[in-house]
């Protein structure tokens, strides 16, 4: 899985994480340790550097998905 992380500020990040995850990351307010999202393998989301956000920076998320 694939997500644009947009936040409060308007700027904006793409990483590898679900969006069930980053849902639970907003509600508690706790950081995610993933991967910035460099594009897709197939279907399969390949990740590139390390990227740690913080639930309570982020306004918002959507899913992106494998075309």
């Amino acid at each position: 899985m694939a997500v644009e992380i947009m936040f409060a500020t308007g700027t904006s990040v793409k990483v590898t994480a679900g969006i069930d995850e980053i849902r639970d990351a907003i509600a508690a307010r706790v950081q995610i340790d993933t991967q910035r999202f460099a594009g897709f393998r197939g279907e399969e989301a390949v990740g590139a550097e390390r990227v740690i956000v913080s639930g309570a920076a982020i306004a918002y998320a959507i899913e992106i998905l494998a075309i």
